[in-house]
């Protein structure tokens, strides 16, 4: 664009996606959104999940995001732990309606990055290459299951 802006596509675990600008000569540090493609009613529905740090039965720790309802009866909450496919993939800080929709039906849902994902380095993607294949990514499974133990107590 002219003056040295950039436009590019911003999404976030409460935002589906929109265009947006960036920099320019009158203001290089600002940004201004551009598109405004989603609905109200949805957006309220979505949750911003809360990064945590789990630890393991190696004495490691495994970063999931939690998605909990707002305003929940912790009585009444159902835990879940969901499991992404791979393992050479990630869940991240992104748009996923399915799991808003789960927290708000009243379940707590942990979503690990068992290792053997991606993103975290080379030793924790190794960590299920030959014996750790099968071990080392369920061993952080039920480690994130025993967590969600330990927040009903």
């Amino acid at each position: 664009l002219d003056g040295g802006e950039v436009v590019y596509h911003f999404r976030s675990p409460t935002e589906w996606g929109d265009l947006w600008s960036a920099g320019g000569p009158d203001s290089p540090k600002s940004s201004k959104r551009l598109t405004w493609t989603m609905p109200h009613s949805l957006q309220r529905k979505l949750i911003t999940p809360t990064e945590v740090a789990i630890p393991n039965a190696e004495g490691g720790q495994i970063h999931a995001l939690m998605y909990v309802p707002a305003n929940a009866d912790s009585a009444k909450l159902q835990p879940l732990v969901w499991i992404h496919g791979g393992p050479m993939c990630v869940m991240s800080f992104d748009y996923n309606p399915l799991l808003s929709w789960l927290a708000n039906l009243g379940y707590v849902v942990c979503v690990p990055n068992f290792r053997g994902s991606t993103g975290f380095g080379i030793a924790h993607m190794d960590a299920v290459l030959a014996d750790g294949c099968g071990s080392a990514d369920l061993s952080d499974c039920f480690a994130c299951a025993e967590y969600l133990k330990s927040m009903a107590d």
